[in-house]
């Protein structure tokens, strides 16, 4: 006879998150890839603001964490 092991679960103790009041307290962001007809490979960073969702940009060039940060503040 097998014997298997209970899996663990995974146990969270503590407060909730703090509720969001303002604008630029959390951002989502999300990379996108995929292949054009010349079959060259994009990547798009899509960035969302958690509170105003209409300030969200999308960028299909080559950045850097320094033109990703400057997306941000927009």
């Amino acid at each position: 006879m097998v014997r298997c092991k209970t899996r663990k679960r995974l146990v969270r103790e503590g407060s909730l998150p703090p509720r969001l009041r303002a604008a630029n307290q959390e951002w989502a962001l999300d990379f996108a890839n995929d292949t054009v007809e010349s079959e060259r490979a994009i990547r798009v960073l899509t960035l969302v603001e958690a509170i105003a969702v209409a300030g969200s940009a999308l960028n299909a060039d080559s950045f850097g964490s320094l033109d990703v940060k400057e997306h941000m503040v927009m």
